[in-house]
Order: structure tokens, then sequence, then C-alpha cells
């Protein structure tokens, strides 16, 4: 499959959004423990 190039701005996007992401889980952590999942 191939793809097109992505953008000078599409690809400052998706890194900002990549960073935003990593903060997040390194503020709260990797997410909600298992036993919290089983009932979401």
């Amino acid at each position: 499959m191939e793809f097109l190039d992505l953008t000078e701005k599409e690809e400052k996007i998706g890194k900002a959004i990549v960073n935003a992401a990593y903060n997040i889980h390194v503020k709260l952590g990797p997410g909600l423990l298992e036993r919290v999942m089983k009932f979401a």
C-alpha cells in the first residue's frame, strides 16, 4: 500500500498530538486499572 507524504503542517499537527498524549501519560499514568476497565 502506498501513502502520500505528509505536508509540513500535517507533520507538525501529528507531532503535537503525540506529544500531548505522551505528556498526559507521564502525568496521569498508563490508564485505568484492569479491574476498572472490566466495568467500563
